[in-house]
C-alpha cells in the first residue's frame, strides 16, 4: 500500500535532465512562473517557479527567455520582462504557444 502512495509522487527536476536550451509549451492558464531582469543581457529571467505549475518539471531558475512563438507563425525575441508580460497576456487565448529558455 505504501509503494502505491509513493509510486505516484513526481520528483522536481533532477540536475542531470537540465538542458542548455529548453522548448516548453505555453500553458493559456497561470504558468506560475515569476522572472526577474538578467542583470547580464536584460532578458527575463526564471527567478520562481510555483510547485503546482504546469512548467515545474520543465524548467528551472536561471534559465533566460530566448523567444515566445505563437500558431502563427510569429516569433518573438528580445522581450524585456513587461515585454513577455504584456506577450503573455495578449496571446492567452492561443493553446499552442512556446517558450524558448537558455540556461544562462
Amino acid at each position: 500500500r505504501l509503494f502505491r502512495i509513493f509510486s505516484s509522487f513526481r520528483p522536481a527536476i533532477m540536475v542531470s535532465q537540465i538542458r542548455p536550451t529548453v522548448t516548453v509549451p505555453l500553458p493559456s492558464d497561470d504558468i506560475g512562473v515569476a522572472f526577474i531582469q538578467n542583470p547580464v543581457n536584460l532578458k527575463p529571467m526564471v527567478s520562481k517557479i510555483s510547485r503546482d505549475s504546469p512548467l515545474a518539471d520543465l524548467i528551472v531558475p536561471g534559465y533566460v527567455l530566448v523567444s515566445v512563438e505563437t500558431s502563427d507563425g510569429g516569433v518573438y525575441e528580445n522581450l524585456d520582462t513587461a515585454g513577455l508580460s504584456d506577450m503573455i497576456n495578449r496571446t492567452s487565448s492561443d493553446p499552442f504557444r512556446k517558450m524558448t529558455f537558455h540556461l544562462s
